[in-house]
């Protein structure tokens, strides 16, 4: 008995090291399943008594067994029975103590659908914070050279430093959760150095902010409100919850941009049209032959309306001896080949009166065709 007691020691020590290293243990959630299983167990041999005397000498000793285990089978997985009779069970014992996990799911799945980068950051640092309790949460954005670009957070005082520098290597290295008793309890100057900051910060807890293997920010928590740690399974639910945000913060991020890049069109498509308004020179755009623009010189120097001119084709005021080295330009000049960009070409008014006209031509891409621009 002594010798296996001595070599059972270790293993004593091993999973006293894990379950506080990775805080596995919750007696209270170990209590709910074990009453669980007693109760289902109790419920289940009640079945089996009662099937068993009713069928017994009726059908005898196998056969009866037989349908009292189908019975049971049905009761258990057909019903929702055994996962109603554990959630009472859980709200016995736990009292809603991982009521916060369900809300936290909705919330995870909430966040695709907001697109404004700021009320994004908002919803996830107050969904975070009131759903765990966390003294404080927040999020740090990284710009290109892995300094904290952008900040929010639901302590001021968080974001008035940036992520501290001393930390982005350990949570690369890592590539997964920071917790501070794990840094402490590792041994090593870098583990060391990364505890005495994250103590300093009030920082309990820092999830990385990954996309394609890419780390672009970071969740950091302060510890909980009630003073309990963060078990192994409320940190697996903030890897989950980070996972969404960073898919979230990056369509955030890129609706941004879109918004940017429309925004600079509008203002470069109100500049093109204010100075096409005001030149004297005829501005035309046109795709195919197909007239999608004309300022109000062209009109003035064609004789035509604008809406006649955008109805027409470009060619029709092109005198007939000049369509043919007009097409070819234009045909070259949208194929992606090199071609004059000034011609002479002679023109027809409406009126039949006939011009000479100077054309300097060049491509662009206008209402998503690739068109040719000529003043």
């Amino acid at each position: 008995p002594s010798l296996s007691a001595y070599f059972s020691f270790p293993w004593v020590l091993m999973i006293f090291y894990s379950i506080n290293r990775y805080r596995m243990f919750d007696i209270r959630l170990v209590l709910s399943r074990v009453v669980g299983a007693f109760l289902l167990s109790a419920f289940i041999a009640a079945i089996q008594f009662g099937v068993h005397k009713a069928l017994e000498q009726s059908f005898g000793d196998f056969v009866t067994i037989v349908i009292s285990i189908m019975v049971i089978g049905l009761t258990l997985f057909g019903t929702p029975l055994g996962r109603n009779m554990q959630k009472r069970i859980d709200d016995l014992l736990l009292r809603d103590r991982y009521a916060y996990r369900n809300m936290l799911h909705r919330s995870a799945q909430a966040m695709i659908t907001i697109l404004q980068l700021d009320e994004l950051l908002h919803f996830i640092v107050r969904t975070i914070h009131e759903g765990m309790g966390a003294s404080s949460v927040s999020i740090f954005l990284l710009g290109p050279e892995k300094t904290s670009q952008r900040c929010y957070s639901s302590d001021p005082h968080m974001c008035i430093d940036a992520l501290p520098h001393e930390l982005i290597p350990n949570v690369l290295q890592k590539g997964g959760p920071l917790l501070l008793a794990e840094q402490e309890s590792v041994g090593g100057d870098e583990a060391r150095s990364a505890s005495a900051v994250m103590r300093r910060r009030s920082i309990e807890l820092i999830l990385p902010l990954m996309l394609q293997g890419r780390l672009f920010g970071a969740l950091s928590l302060g510890e909980r409100r009630n003073g309990e740690n963060y078990v192994g399974s409320d940190v697996e639910l903030l890897q989950a919850v980070a996972g969404q945000a960073s898919v979230a913060i990056e369509n955030a991020r890129l609706f941004e941009e879109a918004g940017r890049i429309r925004e600079s069109l509008q203002k470069s498509e109100e500049k093109f049209r204010i100075l096409a308004n005001t030149l004297t020179a005829a501005v035309v755009i046109h795709a195919g032959g197909k007239l999608l623009y004309a300022n109000p010189a062209a009109s003035l120097l064609s004789g035509y309306s604008p809406e006649e001119l955008l109805a027409m084709d470009f060619s029709s005021m092109v005198h007939p001896d000049h369509l043919d080295l007009v097409r070819k330009h234009a045909r070259t000049r949208l194929s992606g080949e090199s071609a004059p960009q000034q011609y002479e070409f002679k023109a027809i008014r409406k009126d039949g009166a006939e011009r000479w006209a100077l054309a300097n031509t060049g491509l662009l891409e206008y209402e998503g065709k690739q068109s040719v621009i000529a003043t």
